[in-house]
């Protein structure tokens, strides 16, 4: 099915959290290994090495504006998720609109298919009457955002769930959104003035590690 750009509100999803988790790839940053360690101290787990395994180039990217979703966090604050388009960014491989439906409907775990992703940290913005929100960047390869997401509601719907489900699982309870309320914005395509920097590492492969942007 095709809609015009930005102009349509694709059903809401009801995509077992489990399976998320089982499907997205997250495009490293090049601290996350620092991350990941921290992270395990503060959880009290036992950290085998200090070392990262190997060291990646990063690069520095610019998000293009692409959609606008409205939503709230869980404080009933506005949030707005900024979906954003980046050429370095791999695109997922190849998958068919009415194979991701059923791997929806029978919460098929065995599908390694991933959307990698790069997730911003949420930041302070004023909405259009002036009042506070906050704001995050998601991007996801260009050419794949322009051929195969947005003209599928199917797809856009379920990167948007991603989206909330990876903003929450990372940045805790002021970015953990509601999944059933939120709304393409028809005539915005970016909240904010202008999409902040993000570091990705420059890898053949991409293991399931959020990112933060600088």
């Amino acid at each position: 099915m095709s809609a015009k750009k930005g102009n349509f509100q694709p059903a809401k999803l009801d995509v077992d959290s489990s399976l998320i988790d089982s499907q997205l790839s997250f495009v490293p940053k090049e601290n996350d290994d620092f991350d990941q360690i921290f992270s395990q101290m503060n959880k009290g787990s036992k950290i085998e090495t200090l070392l990262p395994e190997e060291e990646y180039a990063s690069v520095t990217v610019y998000p293009k504006q692409g959609l606008c979703v409205k939503t709230r966090n869980t404080k009933g604050g506005k949030f707005f998720v900024n979906l954003c388009r980046v050429d370095e960014i791999p695109a997922p491989t190849p998958m068919k609109e009415d194979e991701l439906e059923r791997m929806i409907a029978e919460e098929d775990y065995s599908n390694l298919w991933k959307v990698p992703m790069s997730i911003g940290a949420p930041r302070k913005e004023k909405d259009k009457s002036g009042g506070e929100c906050f704001a995050a960047d998601v991007a996801v390869n260009s050419h794949w955002f322009q051929a195969t997401m947005e003209p599928s509601p199917i797809f856009t719907a379920f990167v948007i769930t991603v989206a909330i489900e990876g903003l929450g699982d990372k940045y805790g309870e002021e970015a953990r959104l509601e999944r059933d309320s939120w709304t393409i914005l028809k005539n915005k395509k970016y909240l904010g003035d202008k999409a902040p920097p993000h570091s990705i590492q420059k890898r053949a492969s991409f293991g399931i590690k959020p990112v933060i942007s600088d």
